[in-house]
C-alpha cells in the first residue's frame, strides 16, 4: 500500500508534471506518423491516436520503472500506470466496467484511484468525438462512484488554436449539463502536447465550472 500521506488527490497533483514530462520524451515518429505511397515513397506525416498513445505509456512507464523523481512523488511505484483496462464482468468503477479509459494511474484492486486520461488528436477531433470522452470522465470523477480525483482530456497536435478547442469543449460540456453535474469542480481538465519535445500544458482552469 502506498505512504498514508499518498493520497489519491496528491498523487493527481504530483501526476499533472509526470505526464507532461513523458509527452516531451515521445519522438516524432510516434507523434507523426510516417506514410508512403504505393511506390514506397514517403508522401506525408499523420497523427495516429493509438500510436501515439502506446508511446506515451512506453515513456510514462519507463520514467516509472526507471525511478525518476517525478514519478516518485506521483506515487510509482505504489501507484501504477493502466492502459484501456477491459473491467467487464469485474467490480469495476463504472457501471458493467464499460468505459476503457486511455490511461489511468491507481492502485489496482484499491479505492486509491487518482487520474483518468482521455487522448485525442486535436485536428480530427469532433463535438460527438468530445461528447463520448466527457461522459468516459465522468463516470470514473463522478460522486456517487469510487471516484478517480482527477478526469483529462490530452489534446495532441498543433493544427487548431487553443481557442477553437476551448471553444468546442465548451460546446460538447454544454450539451451534457446534466450528465456533468455530479463531477466535482475541478475535476475535469484539459491539456494540450503541442509539438515534439514540447511538455503538455494546461489549457485553462477550472474548465468545466
Amino acid at each position: 500500500m502506498p505512504p498514508d500521506d499518498l493520497s489519491p488527490d496528491v498523487a493527481a497533483s504530483a501526476f499533472e508534471p509526470l505526464l507532461a514530462k513523458a509527452c516531451s520524451k515521445v519522438k516524432r515518429p510516434w507523434m507523426l506518423m510516417p506514410v508512403s505511397d504505393e511506390h514506397g515513397r514517403r508522401v506525408k506525416e499523420v497523427y495516429r491516436e493509438r500510436v501515439y498513445c502506446y508511446e506515451l505509456y512506453h515513456q510514462l512507464r519507463t520514467l516509472c520503472d526507471g525511478a525518476d523523481p517525478m514519478a516518485v512523488r506521483a506515487g510509482a511505484p505504489y501507484y501504477s500506470l493502466g492502459g484501456e483496462i477491459d473491467k467487464q464482468g469485474l467490480h469495476a468503477v463504472t457501471k458493467d466496467g464499460r468505459h476503457q479509459p486511455d490511461l489511468v494511474w491507481h492502485v489496482p484492486g484499491t479505492d486509491e484511484n487518482a487520474v483518468v486520461v482521455e487522448v485525442k488528436i486535436a485536428s480530427t477531433i469532433t463535438k460527438r468525438g468530445l461528447e463520448k470522452d466527457l461522459l468516459t470522465l465522468a463516470a470514473f470523477c463522478s460522486r456517487e462512484r469510487t471516484a478517480y480525483q482527477q478526469g483529462w482530456l490530452l489534446f495532441v497536435g498543433w493544427e487548431r488554436s487553443d481557442d477553437s478547442l476551448l471553444a468546442l469543449i465548451h460546446r460538447a460540456a454544454a450539451s451534457l449539463r446534466d450528465e456533468l453535474a455530479s463531477v466535482p469542480a475541478g475535476y475535469l481538465r484539459a491539456f494540450r502536447h503541442e509539438d515534439v519535445g514540447k511538455p503538455a500544458r494546461e489549457l485553462a482552469v477550472e474548465l468545466f465550472r
